[in-house]
């Protein structure tokens, strides 16, 4: 799993330390997700879109396949993760598999999560189980690393203009 570590701004750390906790805390979580925001909208832009997959779609007994190219790059979302230790944060850009439950299935027993597929390689499957093996198509690790130096400086900006709001209220 990737990571990002603020280092420094100790100056930020003590303005957050003189606010009410409450205050600090919802600042501090609202500067994460503008940088979370940042490297989600870069991983929108890196995502693959393929001819997209056959869905069979049922109206008023109407029964038709349609493409639905672009599925994976809807699925990328902003959440914030809310068991962490205490005084902890983490806000994190992932794939919602509650809106897409397309993304995670289940074939001979095993359970396949496909942005990994995709990002990772895998081997031919389904009725091509002896075709060729997909190559991988990495696209998260490197939106990551292109977008953690303008997320950094963006989750820094927004805490500091955060403090400054706060405090003039």
């Amino acid at each position: 799993m990737a990571s990002m570590e603020l280092i420094g701004g100790r100056e930020l750390s003590k303005k957050l330390m003189q606010l009410e906790p409450k205050i600090g805390r919802k600042v501090i979580r609202q500067s994460l997700r503008v940088g979370a925001k940042i490297v989600a909208a870069r991983t929108k832009a890196a995502a693959p879109v393929g001819p997209g997959r056959d869905r069979l779609r049922t109206k008023k007994g109407v029964t038709k396949y349609e493409r639905n190219p672009g599925y994976l790059r809807k699925a990328i979302t902003v959440r914030s993760l809310t068991k962490n230790k205490r005084g902890t944060f983490a806000v994190m850009s992932t794939f919602d598999t509650r809106r897409f439950p397309d993304l995670v299935s289940v074939s001979e027993g095993k359970r396949y999560f496909y942005p990994a597929a995709v990002e990772y390689g895998h081997r031919a499957s389904g009725i091509f189980k002896f075709g060729p093996d997909v190559p991988p198509h990495p696209f998260i690790k490197p939106a990551f690393n292109a977008a953690k130096g303008q997320a950094a400086q963006a989750v820094l900006s927004s805490m500091a203009k955060g403090i400054i709001r706060v405090a003039t209220q």
